[in-house]
């Protein structure tokens, strides 16, 4: 059972990749938090001259507070949580840090409301485990059933997607030629390609030349890279997530986890490319309207 748990604490966490979907979570939770304390009335509410008011306040300062935890993790420490390393473990030391800082504002909030010392440090720790209380629990069992859920529904999504068989032998091998820095260009055939991946102001081939992998730099953007590639291979080089474009022919394998999609390649070992929520449509069908010889 040990071992069982600490598997799952390492596999992959389902994120929200949008900060809309994320502040809509946050005031879900907040709104949940305000009803709890107005109709069950713990931690002395019930003495308060206007729970109404004090449920409706925490419940602001809870998603206050959590969506500028948000915002600085996001933006500022530019934590990804669309990784594979992003897992459940990691998931809950954010979800402890977040309540943290949750508990701050109620410190603050309860100091203002009810005239407390701001400096006492047993408020303090009596707020911060009232908090915890309140969140850890059901945040931490409702981790573990997003976890599940979403890992047996991506699992039986890629199931479902079945990889397009294509011939050896080509007759015609369509060629692009990028430009990099001045005078400079350098030629890839459309089947030589394995993927691209999106480094900040540049973009990284993987490229099959003579047998081997060979990565290339760029100074390109992902967007205007896909736009040649359509114009020449539409279909065959496709867009799965923000920072990756995929060749399908050469996908060996799509499995799914957790945080969705995730495809791999015979050639590149150990790589694994998400494919993100918002492109699994497209994928999906570009997949399905691949060519398969009789």
């Amino acid at each position: 059972m040990v071992t069982t748990l600490f598997k799952r604490l390492n596999d992959p966490f389902p994120s929200k990749e949008s900060l809309g979907d994320s502040l809509l979570g946050q005031l879900y939770v907040s709104l949940f938090i305000a009803a709890f304390l107005y109709f069950f009335k713990p931690f002395g509410m019930r003495y308060a001259d206007s729970p109404l008011f004090v449920s409706l306040a925490f419940g602001l300062v809870s998603f206050l507070f959590a969506s500028s935890f948000d915002l600085f993790c996001r933006y500022a420490l530019k934590i990804r949580t669309d990784l594979p390393s992003w897992t459940l473990l990691k998931w809950l030391v954010y979800v402890f840090l977040l309540v943290s800082w949750i508990a701050l504002g109620n410190y603050l909030l309860q100091a203002f409301l009810f005239w407390e010392d701001l400096g006492s440090i047993s408020l303090w720790f009596q707020v911060w485990k009232a908090t915890l209380l309140l969140g850890s629990f059901p945040i931490f069992f409702s981790g573990l059933i997003i976890q599940m859920r979403a890992a047996q529904l991506n699992s039986k999504q890629a199931q479902s997607i079945e990889l397009p068989q294509y011939a050896t032998t080509l007759e015609f091998r369509p060629k692009i030629s990028f430009e990099n820095g001045v005078n400079e260009v350098y030629d890839c055939f459309v089947d030589e390609l394995i993927l691209i991946e999106a480094m900040q102001n540049y973009v990284q081939l993987s490229v099959m030349k003579n047998s081997k992998v060979e990565r290339v730099m760029l100074r390109q953007t992902i967007s205007s890279i896909y736009e040649q590639f359509q114009a020449i291979a539409a279909g065959s080089v496709q867009r799965c997530h923000r920072s990756y474009l995929v060749n399908i022919e050469k996908i060996a394998k799509v499995s799914g986890n957790a945080q969705g999609l995730k495809l791999s390649f015979d050639d590149l070992e150990g790589v694994l490319v998400p494919v993100s929520r918002s492109y699994i449509p497209q994928f999906k069908q570009a997949m399905a309207d691949a060519v398969r010889p009789s």
